[in-house]
């Protein structure tokens, strides 16, 4: 996806209105997926597994930064994994 907002911007004109739509449909998705296997997965998940979730998610925030897109709900979620990781290797 991130890829298709580069080729996006690099058009001339630029189709903001294509990103725009992939940010209100594929992202909105990506994030109840990511959501979705949390609360069915983040248990059982070991701390390595856990650091690799989190590693992904900031790649993804910082690539959508770059595009100027600022996402709360993912920050939030950034957190929680966070948190998760946090606790997980000092139980």
């Amino acid at each position: 996806m991130i890829e298709t907002f580069d080729g996006c911007l690099s058009l001339k004109p630029q189709r903001k209105d294509i990103i725009a739509m992939l940010m209100e449909n594929t992202h909105v998705h990506l994030l109840t997926l990511l959501s979705n296997f949390w609360d069915a997965n983040g248990i059982q998940l070991n701390p390595f597994e856990t650091l690799s979730i989190i590693d992904w998610s900031n790649q993804y925030n910082m690539k959508l930064m770059k595009f100027g897109v600022r996402e709360d709900t993912l920050i939030n979620g950034f957190l929680t994994l966070c948190n998760a990781y946090s606790r997980k290797i000092h139980s």
